[in-house]
């Protein structure tokens, strides 16, 4: 949460902190904390989007967790929002919601680990991994531990088999300033040893306090797997994987000891300790979630039962615990060097601990921490959902409308694995059907992306994902757009190969679409420093260029609804039930 009143930091000590970083504490200057809404119009105009966006990021929207009372409050702005334009509901029985089931998961009170007369406690001593298939692990009762060596080194480590219904412990490696290195221990490990009951990995004691807190908050997911994996209704997670998955745990070295009956240092590969018993359970319950849906009619009597639709997500990541001082974050964020791939946001300096505490020190001694605890989201989601808005109000005051009909889709669910976007291409509604969408139109993160914070980025870059991946004619119709635009844009397409680290093709609510052979495009700006961070805000959000975007988009959208054919898709079409291919 924020205060209510913003104090500015000056200038010349942003300068000097920020190693000559001038351009930072103007922008921090630019915009205030709080913004009085005004009414919007039918024009397209930063003006419009900026009042949208404060009102949509805002503190009280608790970071509009898929299927909180935040994401519920903002679900019921942008149906106010369709209501008031004049919209038509395409969600379930013309309303303009569609309902999906979501299942929150938390660890089960009842989850204990023992060895012995040593009692082990969830958070404090172990911090067990709670993901998509948390109803899978097996139960750990009675099983050995074993030592499986060091992540990392495979020549040394226990061999696959071995580790068979057992509970290995493995050594994190280590950095040159001795702190554990995990990496991607999770994923490597829990395949390593495949036949564990469980795969815990040491040094947890190292780990800060928010991370800790993070790692322990409910997860929310879809156990209907339209958005993973594409398949038909019915298909569950339970259907699909019949082989449970060792548990995956971080412990602490001490712990670790306590298990094997011998310190981790001098622990051999292969030697056995104690026999643990309990189990890692997490309690799951179902809730609620939605997405909202809205459409303006076509004006051809013999097109208007087919869609354009446009797209964007509603919901984001809830609230921090613990807070963070969020100048202090936002400071740290300006220093961090280029991420150097198209489209990746900067690395932080995190080993430059001197530099860190300068910073820090010199923000604090103009004025204490002002703690955030919320994901505002307001470029990731919040920029899309908002220019959605403005899109649907200038389609709907517009006094001819095009041929074909245009759907309006803010899909909840995005950060838990696509399940809005991917529920509602699975099962459509009884409004609107899959094959009746002739394109979609994606928009995530479209109100950022300066070069001095994405590769490549500047006021005219934008990056489209999915250009020409099923259609020749549409990426041939948005170049010819974007070049038509009273600025011409630039359009980045690197993000859009197969060499993308980020995998955007396969990581947007865009695919869901183009899983079924829906031409499907991201439209993104990249991600900004303050991806994820609770410093994505309203107030560092560039509304021109999220203006410029928005009116890109809507002017691909009637021109694509105005075609006197539909979209020609000319590339093989993606097996539903296979897996993404960047």
């Amino acid at each position: 949460m924020r205060p209510p009143l913003r104090r500015f930091v000056p200038l010349a000590v942003f300068a000097s902190v920020l190693g000559g970083s001038v351009a930072f504490a103007q922008e921090a200057a630019r915009l205030p904390l709080h913004h009085a809404p005004e009414p919007t119009s039918a024009a397209i105009s930063a003006a419009d989007l900026m009042t949208r966006l404060y009102i949509f990021a805002d503190d009280s929207m608790m970071g509009r967790l898929a299927g909180s009372a935040g994401d519920f409050k903002a679900t019921s702005y942008i149906a106010a929002e369709l209501k008031r334009l004049g919209l038509q509901g395409g969600g379930d029985g013309g309303t303009f919601f569609q309902d999906i089931p979501l299942y929150r998961s938390a660890p089960s009170p009842s989850m204990r680990i023992s060895v012995g007369s040593a009692r082990f406690v969830v958070g404090q001593d172990f911090i067990p991994i709670n993901d998509m298939w948390f109803g899978r692990v097996p139960q750990i009762d009675r099983s050995r531990a074993v030592f499986g060596g060091t992540f990392g080194d495979t020549a040394t480590m226990l061999g696959p088999s071995d580790g068979n219904e057992r509970f290995v412990v493995v050594a994190a490696s280590r950095d040159s300033a001795g702190r554990p290195q995990w990496g991607n221990s999770r994923q490597a490990l829990t395949a390593r040893f495949s036949g564990a009951v469980a795969v815990a990995i040491t040094g947890l004691e190292a780990m800060d306090s928010a991370s800790r807190a993070q790692l322990l908050q409910p997860q929310s997911l879809i156990l209907e797997l339209p958005a993973i994996t594409g398949g038909p209704p019915g298909m569950f997670a339970d259907d699909m994987f019949g082989a449970p998955v060792p548990a995956f745990l971080y412990i602490t070295s001490a712990m670790a000891e306590q298990l094997l009956g011998r310190p981790v240092a001098g622990a051999r590969a292969g030697q056995t300790g104690g026999i643990v018993q309990g189990n890692v359970d997490f309690k799951t319950q179902l809730i609620a979630a939605r997405n909202v849906i809205g459409i303006v009619p076509g004006s051809d009597p013999l097109l208007k039962g087919q869609f354009v639709a446009i797209g964007a997500h509603s919901d984001h990541m809830g609230e921090k615990r613990p807070p963070v001082d969020h100048d202090a974050m936002r400071a740290l964020l300006s220093v961090a060097r280029s991420g150097g791939e198209p489209g990746t946001p900067p690395v932080v300096p995190l080993d430059d601990v001197q530099r860190i505490k300068q910073i820090t020190d010199s923000l604090h001694a103009l004025e204490p921490p002002r703690l955030d605890s919320v994901f505002n989201g307001a470029n990731d989601g919040g920029s899309g959902a908002v220019a959605a808005l403005e899109i649907a109000e200038a389609f709907a005051d517009a006094p001819v409308k095009p041929k074909r009909s245009i759907l309006f889709v803010w899909h909840t669910g995005d950060e838990n694995g696509f399940a809005g976007s991917g529920w509602f291409v699975a099962h459509q509604t009884p409004i609107v059907s899959r094959s009746a969408i002739v394109a979609e139109l994606n928009m995530d993160m479209i109100g950022g992306g300066d070069a001095d914070e994405i590769s490549g980025g500047g006021p005219g870059s934008l990056q489209v994902v999915g250009l020409r991946r099923l259609s020749t004619e549409l990426g041939d119709l948005v170049d010819s757009v974007a070049a038509s635009q009273p600025i011409p844009l630039r359009l980045d397409t690197r993000p859009d190969s197969g060499r993308d680290p980020l995998q955007l093709y396969c990581r947007g609510d865009q695919y869901s679409y183009a899983r079924y052979g829906i031409p499907g495009i991201l439209f993104t700006t990249g991600r900004t420093r303050s991806y994820r961070q609770v410093t994505d805000e309203p107030e560092y959000i560039d509304y021109a260029k999220l203006a410029r975007v928005t009116s890109f988009v809507y002017d691909i959208a009637r021109d694509v609804a105005n075609l006197d054919h539909r979209i020609i898709v000319d590339k093989p079409k993606p097996n539903p039930l296979a897996a993404c291919v960047q």
